[in-house]
């Protein structure tokens, strides 16, 4: 077993996301990200929507301040994102992009880190959309 990660989550991407621990540090204080949608309702949000969501989902269980951002140090990939958003790898790829572009998101290997809470926030609740 991989340490953190027990074996039923390494085998399934699903899993990886409420089984994995964070790399070290103190929790993201809890701020409103409210009950998970359901699965219905979840899949009629657009992807941009649904990426927000689950990054903000993430970052509120897994998690860490650092000089002002939230650093999530989750081993997941693009894939598992997808997984858990019910997109296309390339489509949640572009979408991180486009994040990143705008500068709620900084993507790095086995990283992400969310400068802006407010505006990922604002976009997982449709007060705000990304530019094409």
């Amino acid at each position: 077993m991989r340490r953190g990660v027990p074996s039923k989550a390494r085998n399934n991407p699903k899993n990886a996301a409420t089984a994995a621990t964070p790399a070290g540090g103190d929790r993201v204080p809890s701020r409103g990200v409210g009950p998970p949608p359901g699965s219905a309702e979840k899949h009629a949000l657009s992807l941009h929507r649904r990426v927000a969501w689950q990054v903000l989902r993430l970052t509120k269980r897994f998690g860490r301040e650092h000089d002002g951002q939230i650093l999530l140090d989750l081993h997941l990939s693009q894939g598992d994102l997808a997984a858990l958003t019910g997109g296309s790898r390339q489509r949640v790829n572009d979408v991180l992009g486009r994040m990143q572009s705008e500068g709620l998101l900084q993507v790095g290997p086995a990283r992400l880190t969310v400068r802006d809470a407010d505006g990922l926030r604002a976009l997982a609740e449709g007060r705000r959309s990304l530019t094409i």
